[in-house]
């Protein structure tokens, strides 16, 4: 396979060392000023103060269009529903038998006749049925191996920031 580059510590210092010196005139950080500080001029101030006057009435004391309760049990329903399903995700067990499959939230591993890595058939329950999906067997052959990574070089990122 062929060789892939990436960016180790030591290219990562280069790197940050040269963007600093190329963006060097950013505006630093003013001690005393953030985002809260007001420096917006009288005529925007006014502005945000007056947006939207006469766009809220009502009466707090009369309570005749309070909020509709069953919002919060159907919220409440609908937690207990993601709970559940998130309890139920990656659920798996070991059977001997396809008679034994019988939950549709349970990923089913039955034994083969496979070695080291695959050692299970994997079944779920689809319309009511036990349907094979897979094995667990793994073939890493087409990922990088650690050996396939070379660290770019700093004159590598000199070249790439110089284009």
């Amino acid at each position: 396979m062929e060789e892939k580059k990436y960016l180790d510590n030591n290219g990562l210092a280069h790197l940050w060392l040269l963007l600093k010196a190329k963006f060097s005139n950013k505006v630093d950080k003013v001690e005393g000023k953030g985002l809260s500080t007001n420096d917006l001029t009288d005529e925007l101030v006014t502005k945000i103060n007056n947006a939207g006057d006469s766009s809220f009435s009502g009466n707090y004391e009369d309570l005749s269009n309070k909020p509709d309760l069953t919002v919060f049990a159907k919220t409440t329903d609908m937690n207990a529903a993601i709970n559940t399903a998130v309890a139920n995700i990656n659920k798996k067990e070991i059977v001997t038998a396809i008679s034994d499959m019988t939950d549709v939230n349970t990923i089913y591993l039955m034994a083969n006749s496979g070695s080291e890595n695959n050692v299970y058939d994997e079944y779920i329950i689809v319309n009511g049925k036990p349907e094979k999906i897979g094995t667990t067997e793994v073939d890493l052959s087409n990922y990088i191996q650690k050996t396939d990574l070379v660290a770019i070089t700093n004159a590598e990122i000199d070249q790439m920031l110089a284009e």
